[in-house]
């Protein structure tokens, strides 16, 4: 799916579309992978949210739970912190807290491509 139209047209993205597919190897998984363009190279902070803990596993790779997310470590650094859950309800549903990841960095060219994938239980 295209995502572009959810930003200002301020933001100088070209496109922005995040695809889903359904591996059926063994391990199974579901592999979600977003690949964008911008205008002009730029700062990029890309922000995602786990309900497990995340661990830098190596450069260019994170896991949180069964989820491993790959990124290329030459253009993006991660940055990983607990968001406490202050609301009953919410960390009822979630836990105590979740933990936002932000991968930053100076973009050295306008595209690149993100990709976590989920593995499933037999």
């Amino acid at each position: 799916m295209e995502l572009r139209d959810a930003y200002p047209m301020g933001a100088g993205i070209r496109s922005w579309r995040r695809t889903l597919r359904l591996d059926r190897g063994d391990p199974a998984a579901v592999v979600v992978t977003d690949a964008w363009e911008l205008a002009d190279p730029g700062r990029v902070d890309l922000r995602l949210l786990a309900a497990a803990p995340v661990e830098v596993v190596a450069p260019g790779l994170l896991h949180a739970g069964g989820l491993a997310i790959r990124y290329d470590p030459a253009l993006l650094t991660p940055a990983v912190e607990a968001v406490p859950l202050d609301d009953d309800e919410l960390a009822r549903v979630w836990g105590p807290a979740l933990y936002r990841v932000t991968l930053s960095g100076q973009a050295l060219v306008a595209s690149h491509t993100l990709t976590a994938g989920r593995l499933l239980s037999r």
